[in-house]
Protein backbone atom coordinates (compact mmCIF):
# COMPACT_ATOMS: atom_id res chain seq x y z
CA UNK A 1 0.00 0.00 0.00
CA UNK A 2 1.33 3.52 -0.94
CA UNK A 3 2.44 4.55 2.44
CA UNK A 4 0.84 8.24 1.98
CA UNK A 5 -2.35 6.93 1.00
CA UNK A 6 -2.37 4.53 4.60
CA UNK A 7 -2.31 7.65 6.76
CA UNK A 8 -4.72 9.33 5.00
CA UNK A 9 -7.87 10.05 6.38
CA UNK A 10 -10.38 9.50 3.96
CA UNK A 11 -13.76 9.52 6.40
CA UNK A 12 -12.58 13.04 7.14
CA UNK A 13 -11.33 14.67 4.08
CA UNK A 14 -15.03 14.05 2.46
CA UNK A 15 -16.71 15.31 5.50
CA UNK A 16 -13.90 18.39 5.02
CA UNK A 17 -15.10 18.73 1.68
CA UNK A 18 -18.84 18.22 0.21
CA UNK A 19 -17.79 18.39 -3.72
CA UNK A 20 -15.28 15.93 -2.91
CA UNK A 21 -17.80 13.66 -1.61
CA UNK A 22 -20.36 14.51 -4.59
CA UNK A 23 -17.87 13.62 -7.07
CA UNK A 24 -17.03 10.45 -6.26
CA UNK A 25 -20.93 9.37 -5.73
CA UNK A 26 -21.08 10.48 -9.13
CA UNK A 27 -18.40 8.63 -10.37
CA UNK A 28 -16.22 11.31 -11.66
CA UNK A 29 -13.50 10.10 -9.51
CA UNK A 30 -12.85 7.10 -7.08
CA UNK A 31 -11.64 8.34 -3.99
CA UNK A 32 -10.88 11.25 -1.78
CA UNK A 33 -6.76 10.15 -2.30
CA UNK A 34 -7.09 10.54 -5.69
CA UNK A 35 -8.61 13.78 -5.45
CA UNK A 36 -6.26 15.43 -3.14
CA UNK A 37 -2.88 14.01 -5.21
CA UNK A 38 -4.11 15.39 -8.70
CA UNK A 39 -6.36 18.34 -7.28
CA UNK A 40 -6.69 19.10 -3.85
CA UNK A 41 -2.88 19.57 -2.98
CA UNK A 42 -3.08 22.25 -5.35
CA UNK A 43 -5.94 23.83 -4.33
CA UNK A 44 -4.51 24.16 -0.66
CA UNK A 45 -6.95 21.90 0.87
CA UNK A 46 -6.13 20.26 4.17
CA UNK A 47 -4.91 16.28 3.49
CA UNK A 48 -6.10 14.98 6.95
CA UNK A 49 -4.01 12.34 8.81
CA UNK A 50 -5.20 8.77 10.33
CA UNK A 51 -3.95 8.53 13.89
CA UNK A 52 -1.28 6.24 14.19
CA UNK A 53 -0.50 3.87 17.43
CA UNK A 54 3.18 4.87 18.46
CA UNK A 55 4.24 1.79 17.47
CA UNK A 56 2.66 2.34 13.96
CA UNK A 57 4.18 6.10 13.84
CA UNK A 58 7.93 4.41 14.40
CA UNK A 59 7.64 1.70 12.19
CA UNK A 60 6.47 3.95 9.72
CA UNK A 61 9.48 6.79 10.32
CA UNK A 62 11.55 3.56 9.93
CA UNK A 63 10.39 2.80 6.75
CA UNK A 64 10.35 6.46 4.76
CA UNK A 65 13.90 6.56 5.88
CA UNK A 66 14.58 3.29 4.36
CA UNK A 67 13.17 4.14 1.32
CA UNK A 68 14.24 7.54 0.84
CA UNK A 69 17.85 5.78 1.65
CA UNK A 70 17.27 3.21 -1.30
CA UNK A 71 15.99 6.31 -3.58
CA UNK A 72 19.39 7.51 -2.77
CA UNK A 73 21.39 4.81 -4.14
CA UNK A 74 19.22 4.10 -7.28
CA UNK A 75 20.15 7.33 -8.34
CA UNK A 76 23.63 7.14 -7.45
CA UNK A 77 23.40 4.23 -9.74
CA UNK A 78 21.58 5.92 -12.29
CA UNK A 79 24.09 8.86 -12.43
CA UNK A 80 27.08 6.48 -12.73
CA UNK A 81 25.31 4.73 -15.34
CA UNK A 82 25.41 8.40 -16.98
CA UNK A 83 29.25 9.00 -16.98
CA UNK A 84 30.17 6.00 -17.76
CA UNK A 85 27.62 5.92 -21.20
CA UNK A 86 29.41 9.78 -21.78
CA UNK A 87 32.66 8.16 -21.78
CA UNK A 88 31.90 5.01 -24.07
CA UNK A 89 33.04 4.71 -27.36
CA UNK A 90 30.43 5.10 -29.46
CA UNK A 91 29.81 2.63 -32.28
CA UNK A 92 27.31 2.34 -35.37
CA UNK A 93 24.58 1.50 -33.58
CA UNK A 94 20.47 2.93 -34.13
CA UNK A 95 18.10 2.30 -31.59
CA UNK A 96 14.44 3.00 -32.32
CA UNK A 97 12.96 3.53 -28.95
CA UNK A 98 9.59 2.89 -28.77
CA UNK A 99 7.42 2.99 -25.44
CA UNK A 100 4.56 1.13 -26.19
CA UNK A 101 3.59 -1.36 -28.90
CA UNK A 102 4.38 -0.74 -32.70
CA UNK A 103 3.25 1.73 -35.06
CA UNK A 104 3.26 5.06 -36.45
CA UNK A 105 6.76 6.95 -37.69
CA UNK A 106 8.69 4.50 -35.20
CA UNK A 107 7.62 1.58 -37.18
CA UNK A 108 7.44 3.08 -40.62
CA UNK A 109 11.18 4.57 -40.43
CA UNK A 110 12.10 1.40 -38.75
CA UNK A 111 11.40 -1.07 -41.45
CA UNK A 112 12.57 1.76 -44.17
CA UNK A 113 16.31 2.38 -42.15
CA UNK A 114 16.61 -1.48 -42.42
CA UNK A 115 15.58 -1.61 -45.64
CA UNK A 116 18.53 0.62 -46.68
CA UNK A 117 21.23 -0.50 -44.15
CA UNK A 118 20.24 -4.18 -45.70
CA UNK A 119 20.33 -2.99 -49.54
CA UNK A 120 23.56 -0.84 -49.34
CA UNK A 121 24.99 -3.35 -47.27
CA UNK A 122 25.90 -0.56 -44.11
CA UNK A 123 28.19 -1.63 -41.47
CA UNK A 124 25.74 -0.09 -39.14
CA UNK A 125 23.09 -2.44 -36.43
CA UNK A 126 19.77 -1.22 -36.37
CA UNK A 127 17.74 -2.43 -33.43
CA UNK A 128 14.33 -1.68 -31.90
CA UNK A 129 14.64 -0.80 -28.09
CA UNK A 130 10.93 -1.93 -26.52
CA UNK A 131 9.09 -1.51 -23.65
CA UNK A 132 6.36 -3.96 -25.24
CA UNK A 133 7.45 -7.67 -25.45
CA UNK A 134 4.77 -7.95 -28.10
CA UNK A 135 6.95 -5.78 -29.95
CA UNK A 136 9.98 -7.55 -29.17
CA UNK A 137 8.19 -11.00 -30.66
CA UNK A 138 6.98 -9.37 -33.56
CA UNK A 139 10.78 -7.61 -34.87
CA UNK A 140 12.34 -11.05 -33.82
CA UNK A 141 9.87 -13.31 -35.82
CA UNK A 142 9.80 -10.63 -39.00
CA UNK A 143 13.83 -11.34 -39.39
CA UNK A 144 15.03 -8.13 -37.65
CA UNK A 145 16.84 -6.81 -34.34
CA UNK A 146 14.92 -5.85 -30.92
CA UNK A 147 16.24 -5.89 -27.44
CA UNK A 148 13.55 -6.29 -25.13
CA UNK A 149 13.95 -3.23 -21.97
CA UNK A 150 12.01 -5.11 -18.68
CA UNK A 151 13.75 -2.31 -15.87
CA UNK A 152 17.18 -3.48 -15.79
CA UNK A 153 18.33 -5.63 -19.16
CA UNK A 154 22.11 -5.70 -17.55
CA UNK A 155 23.17 -7.67 -20.46
CA UNK A 156 22.34 -5.17 -22.75
CA UNK A 157 23.02 -1.75 -21.37
CA UNK A 158 26.98 -1.50 -22.69
CA UNK A 159 24.90 -2.01 -26.15
CA UNK A 160 22.63 0.20 -24.85
CA UNK A 161 25.08 2.98 -24.15
CA UNK A 162 27.43 2.41 -26.86
CA UNK A 163 24.34 3.37 -29.37
CA UNK A 164 25.30 6.53 -31.87
CA UNK A 165 21.74 7.31 -32.24
CA UNK A 166 18.66 6.97 -30.52
CA UNK A 167 15.47 7.45 -32.42
CA UNK A 168 12.27 8.08 -30.47
CA UNK A 169 8.71 9.84 -31.15
CA UNK A 170 8.64 12.26 -28.69
CA UNK A 171 8.31 9.80 -25.66
CA UNK A 172 11.23 9.86 -24.73
CA UNK A 173 11.34 7.31 -21.53
CA UNK A 174 8.74 8.89 -20.06
CA UNK A 175 6.54 5.50 -19.31
CA UNK A 176 9.58 3.39 -18.97
CA UNK A 177 10.36 0.89 -16.53
CA UNK A 178 12.74 2.66 -14.15
CA UNK A 179 12.80 5.49 -16.99
CA UNK A 180 15.69 7.71 -15.26
CA UNK A 181 17.94 4.60 -15.39
CA UNK A 182 16.82 3.92 -19.33
CA UNK A 183 17.15 8.00 -20.12
CA UNK A 184 20.68 8.52 -18.36
CA UNK A 185 22.05 5.56 -20.40
CA UNK A 186 20.41 6.67 -23.50
CA UNK A 187 21.51 10.18 -22.75
CA UNK A 188 24.62 10.57 -24.55
CA UNK A 189 23.46 8.78 -27.76
CA UNK A 190 22.36 11.57 -30.73
CA UNK A 191 18.98 11.96 -30.60
CA UNK A 192 16.73 12.07 -33.53
CA UNK A 193 12.92 12.70 -32.78
CA UNK A 194 10.59 12.11 -35.33
CA UNK A 195 7.45 13.47 -32.82
CA UNK A 196 3.92 11.93 -33.48
CA UNK A 197 1.83 14.18 -35.24
CA UNK A 198 1.32 18.00 -35.86
CA UNK A 199 -0.23 19.10 -32.69
CA UNK A 200 -3.74 20.36 -31.97
CA UNK A 201 -2.67 21.52 -28.24
CA UNK A 202 0.06 22.56 -26.75
CA UNK A 203 3.41 20.53 -26.24
CA UNK A 204 6.36 20.18 -24.10
CA UNK A 205 7.47 22.73 -22.40
CA UNK A 206 4.45 24.88 -22.99
CA UNK A 207 2.23 22.33 -21.20
CA UNK A 208 4.52 21.60 -18.49
CA UNK A 209 2.55 21.83 -15.03
CA UNK A 210 5.02 24.27 -12.61
CA UNK A 211 2.11 23.66 -9.68
CA UNK A 212 3.53 20.23 -9.10
CA UNK A 213 6.46 18.93 -7.43
CA UNK A 214 9.12 17.84 -10.04
CA UNK A 215 10.33 14.32 -8.73
CA UNK A 216 13.23 12.85 -10.01
CA UNK A 217 11.57 10.46 -12.87
CA UNK A 218 9.59 14.04 -13.71
CA UNK A 219 13.01 16.03 -14.37
CA UNK A 220 14.27 13.52 -16.44
CA UNK A 221 11.18 13.83 -18.64
CA UNK A 222 11.90 17.41 -18.55
CA UNK A 223 14.87 17.56 -19.58
CA UNK A 224 14.31 15.03 -22.09
CA UNK A 225 12.42 17.90 -24.57
CA UNK A 226 15.90 20.13 -24.13
CA UNK A 227 18.16 17.64 -25.72
CA UNK A 228 16.52 16.72 -29.35
CA UNK A 229 19.79 17.05 -31.95
CA UNK A 230 17.54 16.73 -34.58
CA UNK A 231 14.01 17.29 -34.65
CA UNK A 232 11.84 16.18 -37.67
CA UNK A 233 8.34 18.22 -38.69
CA UNK A 234 6.09 18.07 -41.74
CA UNK A 235 5.98 22.01 -41.94
CA UNK A 236 8.63 24.82 -41.76
CA UNK A 237 5.31 26.41 -40.78
CA UNK A 238 5.57 24.64 -37.61
CA UNK A 239 9.41 25.67 -36.51
CA UNK A 240 8.40 28.64 -34.66
CA UNK A 241 5.63 26.25 -32.08
CA UNK A 242 8.25 23.84 -31.62
CA UNK A 243 11.31 25.94 -30.64
CA UNK A 244 9.04 27.20 -28.00
CA UNK A 245 7.91 24.06 -26.66
CA UNK A 246 11.14 22.43 -26.80
CA UNK A 247 14.83 22.64 -27.65
CA UNK A 248 16.03 21.28 -31.14
CA UNK A 249 19.98 22.12 -32.60
CA UNK A 250 18.82 20.79 -35.94
CA UNK A 251 14.62 21.16 -37.35
CA UNK A 252 14.19 19.18 -40.41
CA UNK A 253 11.25 19.14 -42.64
CA UNK A 254 10.80 15.46 -43.70
CA UNK A 255 6.97 14.76 -43.33
CA UNK A 256 5.63 12.10 -41.04
CA UNK A 257 6.34 8.55 -41.88
CA UNK A 258 3.60 7.60 -40.88
CA UNK A 259 1.73 9.35 -44.01
CA UNK A 260 3.41 7.53 -46.69
CA UNK A 261 0.82 5.07 -46.97
CA UNK A 262 -1.77 8.01 -48.12
CA UNK A 263 0.04 7.88 -51.15
CA UNK A 264 0.94 4.49 -52.24
CA UNK A 265 -0.81 0.91 -51.94
CA UNK A 266 -0.17 -1.13 -48.64
CA UNK A 267 2.67 -4.02 -48.53
CA UNK A 268 3.33 -6.46 -46.23
CA UNK A 269 4.98 -4.42 -43.59
CA UNK A 270 2.24 -1.99 -43.65
CA UNK A 271 0.42 -4.69 -42.03
CA UNK A 272 2.12 -5.54 -39.50
CA UNK A 273 0.42 -5.27 -35.83
CA UNK A 274 -3.08 -3.98 -37.87
CA UNK A 275 -5.93 -4.97 -36.30
CA UNK A 276 -6.84 -7.56 -39.18
CA UNK A 277 -10.74 -8.57 -38.26
CA UNK A 278 -11.12 -4.92 -38.50
CA UNK A 279 -8.80 -4.20 -41.51
CA UNK A 280 -10.93 -7.01 -43.62
CA UNK A 281 -14.43 -5.46 -42.19
CA UNK A 282 -13.56 -2.65 -43.73
CA UNK A 283 -12.10 -3.82 -47.16
CA UNK A 284 -15.33 -6.05 -48.04
CA UNK A 285 -17.83 -3.79 -46.96
CA UNK A 286 -20.73 -3.03 -49.65
CA UNK A 287 -19.52 -0.08 -51.86
CA UNK A 288 -22.35 1.81 -50.97
CA UNK A 289 -21.12 1.49 -47.23
CA UNK A 290 -19.34 4.64 -45.65
CA UNK A 291 -16.34 4.17 -43.28
CA UNK A 292 -16.81 6.60 -40.04
CA UNK A 293 -13.83 6.61 -38.11
CA UNK A 294 -14.03 8.08 -34.33
CA UNK A 295 -10.98 8.68 -32.90
CA UNK A 296 -11.16 11.08 -29.81
CA UNK A 297 -8.06 12.19 -27.81
CA UNK A 298 -8.00 11.02 -24.23
CA UNK A 299 -9.23 12.78 -21.09
CA UNK A 300 -6.20 11.91 -18.13
CA UNK A 301 -9.04 13.53 -15.39
CA UNK A 302 -12.27 11.54 -16.39
CA UNK A 303 -11.56 8.18 -18.36
CA UNK A 304 -15.18 7.15 -18.80
CA UNK A 305 -16.37 10.21 -20.34
CA UNK A 306 -16.80 7.98 -23.24
CA UNK A 307 -20.18 6.84 -21.40
CA UNK A 308 -21.45 10.08 -21.24
CA UNK A 309 -21.96 11.03 -25.01
CA UNK A 310 -24.62 8.53 -26.05
CA UNK A 311 -22.27 6.41 -28.46
CA UNK A 312 -25.51 3.60 -28.15
CA UNK A 313 -27.51 6.33 -29.98
CA UNK A 314 -24.83 7.40 -32.80
CA UNK A 315 -23.97 3.80 -33.57
CA UNK A 316 -27.58 3.05 -34.02
CA UNK A 317 -28.19 6.23 -36.50
CA UNK A 318 -24.89 5.00 -38.57
CA UNK A 319 -26.38 1.63 -38.89
CA UNK A 320 -29.51 2.97 -40.12
CA UNK A 321 -28.00 4.96 -42.66
CA UNK A 322 -25.58 1.93 -43.84
CA UNK A 323 -22.65 3.70 -42.51
CA UNK A 324 -19.88 1.16 -40.43
CA UNK A 325 -19.11 2.55 -37.41
CA UNK A 326 -15.36 2.17 -36.40
CA UNK A 327 -13.57 3.83 -32.89
CA UNK A 328 -10.57 3.94 -31.95
CA UNK A 329 -9.68 4.92 -28.37
CA UNK A 330 -6.79 5.78 -25.79
CA UNK A 331 -5.56 2.37 -24.91
CA UNK A 332 -5.71 3.60 -21.17
CA UNK A 333 -9.62 4.22 -21.50
CA UNK A 334 -10.60 1.63 -24.38
CA UNK A 335 -9.83 -0.88 -20.75
CA UNK A 336 -11.67 1.10 -18.67
CA UNK A 337 -14.37 1.31 -20.75
CA UNK A 338 -14.47 -2.09 -22.07
CA UNK A 339 -17.18 -3.85 -20.58
CA UNK A 340 -19.47 -0.78 -21.78
CA UNK A 341 -18.13 -0.54 -25.23
CA UNK A 342 -18.61 -4.13 -26.01
CA UNK A 343 -22.06 -3.96 -24.90
CA UNK A 344 -22.98 -1.22 -27.57
CA UNK A 345 -24.75 -2.59 -31.28
CA UNK A 346 -23.34 -1.70 -34.71
CA UNK A 347 -20.07 -0.54 -32.85
CA UNK A 348 -16.38 -1.73 -34.78
CA UNK A 349 -13.52 -0.97 -32.16
CA UNK A 350 -9.60 -1.15 -32.61
CA UNK A 351 -7.64 -3.04 -31.06
CA UNK A 352 -5.58 -0.15 -28.73
CA UNK A 353 -2.29 -1.50 -29.12
CA UNK A 354 -2.39 -1.76 -33.09
CA UNK A 355 -1.58 0.41 -35.82
CA UNK A 356 -4.60 2.58 -36.93
CA UNK A 357 -3.11 4.17 -39.88
CA UNK A 358 -3.60 1.24 -42.77
CA UNK A 359 -7.15 1.24 -41.79
CA UNK A 360 -7.70 5.03 -41.39
CA UNK A 361 -6.34 5.40 -45.13
CA UNK A 362 -9.86 3.53 -45.86
CA UNK A 363 -12.26 5.91 -43.85
CA UNK A 364 -14.48 7.89 -45.88
CA UNK A 365 -14.84 10.51 -43.22
CA UNK A 366 -12.98 11.29 -39.83
CA UNK A 367 -14.75 12.17 -36.50
CA UNK A 368 -12.35 13.61 -33.84
CA UNK A 369 -11.78 16.24 -31.35
CA UNK A 370 -8.44 17.41 -30.99
CA UNK A 371 -6.54 15.17 -32.47
CA UNK A 372 -3.45 15.16 -34.25
CA UNK A 373 -5.10 12.61 -36.20
CA UNK A 374 -6.67 16.13 -38.28
CA UNK A 375 -3.59 16.58 -39.97
CA UNK A 376 -3.08 13.00 -41.13
CA UNK A 377 -6.43 12.84 -42.10
CA UNK A 378 -5.98 15.48 -44.53
CA UNK A 379 -3.51 13.89 -46.42
CA UNK A 380 -6.88 11.71 -47.77
CA UNK A 381 -8.41 15.43 -48.84
CA UNK A 382 -11.96 13.89 -46.81
CA UNK A 383 -14.46 15.94 -44.57
CA UNK A 384 -13.39 15.82 -40.89
CA UNK A 385 -15.92 16.42 -38.31
CA UNK A 386 -15.24 18.00 -34.48
CA UNK A 387 -17.11 16.27 -31.94
CA UNK A 388 -16.53 18.18 -28.64
CA UNK A 389 -19.47 17.85 -25.85
CA UNK A 390 -17.45 18.53 -23.34
CA UNK A 391 -15.84 21.34 -24.91
CA UNK A 392 -15.76 23.87 -21.86
CA UNK A 393 -14.18 21.74 -19.17
CA UNK A 394 -11.73 20.09 -21.65
CA UNK A 395 -9.74 23.38 -22.32
CA UNK A 396 -10.18 24.37 -18.38
CA UNK A 397 -9.45 21.47 -16.70
CA UNK A 398 -6.83 20.01 -19.01
CA UNK A 399 -4.51 21.51 -22.36
CA UNK A 400 -5.19 24.35 -23.63
CA UNK A 401 -6.08 24.52 -27.47
CA UNK A 402 -2.99 25.94 -29.94
CA UNK A 403 -5.78 29.06 -31.22
CA UNK A 404 -4.24 29.30 -34.90
CA UNK A 405 -5.02 25.66 -34.62
CA UNK A 406 -8.18 24.98 -33.30
CA UNK A 407 -10.64 24.44 -36.22
CA UNK A 408 -8.36 25.32 -38.87
CA UNK A 409 -10.39 23.80 -41.60
CA UNK A 410 -13.32 25.71 -40.87
CA UNK A 411 -14.91 22.23 -39.95
CA UNK A 412 -18.61 21.48 -38.34
CA UNK A 413 -18.71 21.11 -34.80
CA UNK A 414 -21.18 19.14 -33.10
CA UNK A 415 -22.05 19.65 -28.99
CA UNK A 416 -24.02 16.47 -28.92
CA UNK A 417 -24.85 13.39 -30.14
CA UNK A 418 -27.93 14.56 -32.03
CA UNK A 419 -26.05 17.64 -33.56
CA UNK A 420 -23.35 15.08 -34.57
CA UNK A 421 -25.33 12.58 -36.46
CA UNK A 422 -27.36 15.33 -37.97
CA UNK A 423 -23.95 16.73 -39.60
CA UNK A 424 -22.97 13.07 -40.70
CA UNK A 425 -26.17 13.29 -42.90
CA UNK A 426 -25.63 16.52 -44.65
CA UNK A 427 -21.29 16.86 -44.62
CA UNK A 428 -20.97 14.53 -47.57
CA UNK A 429 -23.22 16.81 -49.90
CA UNK A 430 -21.69 19.87 -48.18
CA UNK A 431 -18.04 19.32 -48.34
CA UNK A 432 -15.90 22.03 -49.24
CA UNK A 433 -12.57 20.50 -50.58
CA UNK A 434 -10.79 23.84 -50.67
CA UNK A 435 -10.52 24.19 -46.91
CA UNK A 436 -8.99 20.76 -46.63
CA UNK A 437 -6.33 21.67 -49.36
CA UNK A 438 -5.43 24.81 -47.93
CA UNK A 439 -4.89 23.54 -44.63
CA UNK A 440 -2.44 20.30 -46.12
CA UNK A 441 -0.33 22.76 -47.85
CA UNK A 442 0.19 24.72 -44.44
CA UNK A 443 0.51 21.94 -42.34
CA UNK A 444 2.63 19.66 -44.80
CA UNK A 445 5.48 20.75 -47.28
CA UNK A 446 5.40 17.23 -48.89
CA UNK A 447 2.61 14.98 -50.64
CA UNK A 448 4.36 11.86 -51.57
CA UNK A 449 5.60 8.71 -49.89
CA UNK A 450 8.97 9.30 -49.39
CA UNK A 451 8.67 10.77 -45.58
CA UNK A 452 10.29 7.20 -43.93
CA UNK A 453 13.44 7.38 -46.93
CA UNK A 454 14.25 11.31 -45.77
CA UNK A 455 14.00 10.34 -41.97
CA UNK A 456 16.13 6.97 -42.78
CA UNK A 457 18.44 8.98 -44.43
CA UNK A 458 18.99 11.43 -41.87
CA UNK A 459 19.37 8.75 -39.20
CA UNK A 460 22.00 6.62 -41.41
CA UNK A 461 23.77 9.90 -41.73
CA UNK A 462 23.97 10.90 -38.13
CA UNK A 463 24.97 7.87 -36.93
CA UNK A 464 28.19 7.55 -39.48
CA UNK A 465 28.92 11.36 -38.44
CA UNK A 466 29.22 10.61 -34.74
CA UNK A 467 30.86 7.27 -35.12
CA UNK A 468 33.45 9.44 -37.49
CA UNK A 469 33.75 12.45 -35.15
Amino acid sequence: MNESLSIFDQDKYLELYQDVKDAIENGQISSGYEHYENHGKYEGRHAPKKLMPATNLVNDIYNKIKKIENELNDRRIIDNLKIISKRLTKKKIILFYSHKFLEGNIKQSFFKTNEIIRKENKDIECHLLTLDKKSYDLVINLGYSAIFWDGNNSSNIKKIMSAAVVVDEGFFVETAPTPTMLYNILSSAYRINLWHGTPMRLIGLNEFDFRKKIDYHHSAVFASWSMNNVLCSSSGNDKKMFDEAMVSDRYEVTGYARNDIFYRDLNDLDMVNVDKTAFDLVCHKKPECRVIYYAPTWREDNPKWVEEINLESISKSLHSMGYLLIVNLHPFEFKINMDYLYNIQYLTLLNPDSDTYPILKNADLLITDYSSIIFDFLHTQKPIILFRPDHESYISNLRQVSPDRDNCINSLISKNSEELVQSITSVFDNFDISNVNSALYRYHEYHDAKASERCANIIIDSCQSVVKG
